[in-house]
């Protein structure tokens, strides 16, 4: 494992080898949440031992995203685990619609959207592709019609359900259900594609507040709204506007708020390194913030550690279900999501130095999941 603490400003180095100790199990964690037989990952340990939870689509997508982005472990991939993967996923498509649908059925629009993404991750890391025809990709072909929520009717509906969410005071699920949106806009064939996408950017544009923001609060809840803006605006090619004042109000969240789960820990360095890549002046700008914050940044790294090594998503619990998906019974105990976003902080926190995030160990990780080791317990 390369040693980066050299490339990295003093206060950033010792704060982070603090923060290295949290991710010290989450390789052998993830082993656990593997199936064998059905080449999935399950979401937390209690869904693991109840035989009526079942592993599922966005859960085996964040599980696979893990191996591959902060480990070295696919580089010794075993091609049974490649093929249990690809299998996973294009099961769970629909022959006659192309969507991918998790069998015990998705909760709503916003989950069908993300595990539409979740499953083109998972099988392009794969090197895979859909076993059938995916509307996305045949938007002009008028014999399949996608299938799409009612609010997507028309360019008005759709702005209308953008507007109707509660981006006073809870901008992040706002944010977050206009970037699942996209998958859908992404369906429309490229006219109607344009119209949906102009009306959505005159609306943001309009909403954006003094502040930078997209409320009026000045919280994490606040500052993960701009994140989730911000990925509608680059999945467009678009920079978010008027983003000096965002690093500002983001900063000055560090100092007047609390992180409430590891998503609110993720958000505010995603969102960051966002703007980092605008211009040399934005990185040195965000660089110098999080140094001068850098206790506050780093202080909420731990406090959603569980005792099996892995992250929850609130203080004292898991999530009860993900992806629309029952996926454990709420304990405290890791889950597969909050686990990911803290990997994420953790990588996306080095990254804005321009420094990689040392890769997690997996020398045992194959022979864990395929018996030729015992796995050690948690």
């Amino acid at each position: 494992m390369k040693d980066n603490s050299t490339a990295l400003p003093r206060e950033v180095a010792q704060a982070l080898e603090k923060v290295e100790v949290y991710y010290e199990k989450c390789v052998l964690w993830l082993a656990h949440m593997f199936d064998p037989a059905t080449g999935g990952f399950h979401m937390a340990m209690s869904g693991v031992k109840d035989p009526a939870i079942e592993p599922a689509i966005e859960m085996t997508a964040w599980g696979v995203s893990m191996l591959h982005t902060y480990t070295g472990a696919l580089a010794s991939m075993p091609g049974k685990f490649r093929e249990g993967i690809v299998n996973f996923i294009n099961d769970r498509q629909d022959p006659v619609t192309g969507m991918f649908i998790d069998r015990q059925g998705p909760a709503n629009a916003r989950e069908t959207a993300r595990n539409q993404a979740a499953a083109f991750s998972a099988l392009s890391v794969m090197g895979a592709k859909p076993r059938y025809p995916h509307p996305r990709d045949t938007a002009k072909d008028t014999a399949r019609t996608p299938v799409m929520p009612e609010y997507m009717e028309s360019a008005d509906s759709y702005i209308a359900w953008v507007a109707g969410m509660n981006w006073d005071h809870a901008s992040w699920s706002a944010g977050d259900q206009t970037q699942s949106s996209l998958q859908y806009v992404n369906m429309l064939d490229a006219a109607r594609q344009e119209e949906y996408k102009k009306v959505l950017f005159d609306w943001l544009a309009d909403r954006q507040q003094e502040s930078g923001l997209w409320s009026p609060d000045m919280d994490f809840n606040a500052a993960s709204g701009a994140f989730k803006v911000g990925l509608v605006y680059s999945a467009c090619g678009l920079r978010l506007p008027n983003f000096d004042k965002i690093i500002d109000a983001v900063f000055r969240c560090y100092e007047v708020s609390k992180t409430t789960s590891p998503f609110f820990v993720r958000n505010p360095i995603s969102v960051l390194h966002q703007m980092a890549a605008y211009s040399p002046e934005a990185r040195a700008k965000i660089q110098a913030g999080i140094i001068g914050h850098i206790d506050a940044v780093t202080a909420s790294f731990g406090e959603f550690l569980c005792p099996d090594g892995a992250f929850s998503a609130g203080k004292g619990k898991s999530m009860v279900s993900f992806g629309g998906v029952a996926g454990s019974h709420g304990l405290y105990e890791g889950d597969i999501d909050a686990t990911l976003m803290m990997l994420i902080a953790r990588r996306t926190l080095y990254s804005i130095f321009d420094v990689p995030a040392p890769l997690l160990n997996t020398d045992d990780f194959w022979a864990w999941i395929y018996g030729k080791k015992p796995i050690p317990a948690l």
